[in-house]
């Protein structure tokens, strides 16, 4: 049976690896768990676990990018970082990030079939949004990063200019 001091002896060696951790991705940005491995000088098993720890109680992001399988790991703060990951993105869904990016809004009804898909698998990118109008629900795709006034400033420019130009008549 282990001891107490045991179990304490092991909470501190592992909160020392949840310290550099946390301080290689800081600086670091979004890594893999293979990355980890190699900082820690340990196995990938080890290093995927502590970063599920990490995860789990909320010190990591876990993007949808992938590499290999693997997703990347972040800390708040590096959404920026994450278009770092972008050189991962293949075919399609490349093509749909750089519309995204280029355009900052897309409204889903007016994006090819191909681009409605892609969209929709770019989740760490494209962000949805409904937004009512004329008694219906718009679908919208806002880049990531886009501020909530840089977003509002989009919609309300986009939406007028989908309503129709009424000709005022002014009787003499």
């Amino acid at each position: 049976m282990k001891s107490f001091l045991y179990y304490s002896f092991i909470d501190k060696c592992m909160d020392n690896y949840r310290e550099k951790v946390l301080g290689f991705i800081m600086a670091k940005g979004p890594v893999l768990p293979v990355q980890i491995s190699k900082f820690l000088d340990t196995n990938i098993i080890f290093a995927g676990a502590i970063l599920s720890e990490l995860a789990a109680n909320k010190h990591l992001l876990i993007s949808n990018t992938k590499r290999g399988g693997s997703p990347f790991y972040y800390v708040q703060g590096q959404e920026n970082r994450l278009q770092e990951l972008s050189i991962n993105l293949i075919g399609k869904e490349k093509e749909a990030y750089d519309l995204l990016k280029e355009k900052k809004l897309v409204r889903d009804v007016d994006a090819l079939p191909w681009q409605r898909v892609a969209l929709r698998a770019i989740k760490d990118f494209a962000v949805p949004i409904e937004v009512e109008f004329q008694d219906t629900k718009e679908l919208f795709w806002k880049w990531y990063i886009l501020s909530q006034d840089e977003t509002n400033s989009l919609v309300d420019n986009f939406l007028s200019a989908l309503m129709p130009k009424q000709e005022i008549f002014v009787e003499p």
